[in-house]
């Protein structure tokens, strides 16, 4: 989750479309829809992401976009190349 929004913003919906089964990325790492929202929801409150804005849904309730915020963008730990903040704030397919 926190990968996809350092690289742009993002809501929770479109970021498990990213990781469903039947994607390219699903392929390597599949992560259901309620673990995706649970994960922005955990990165919000360990402020490595922010609700950015809404959008009218498709046919549904509007659109929390969610942003990495600059700690949320920057390396973990730093000088790394990861950006998971470990098991503080994620647990098994959480981030």
């Amino acid at each position: 989750m926190l990968a996809v929004l350092a690289e742009r913003p993002a809501h929770p919906f479109a970021v498990a479309r990213l990781l469903a089964k039947n994607s390219e990325l699903g392929q390597l790492l599949t992560v259901r829809r309620p673990l995706v929202y649970r994960a922005a929801e955990r990165l919000a409150a360990a402020a490595l992401c922010r609700p950015d804005h809404t959008e009218p849904g498709e046919g549904g309730p509007e659109r929390t976009i969610y942003r990495a915020t600059p700690a949320g963008a920057a390396p973990w730990p730093p000088g790394s190349a990861s950006r998971c903040p470990g098991s503080a704030t994620c647990g098994p397919n959480s981030c």
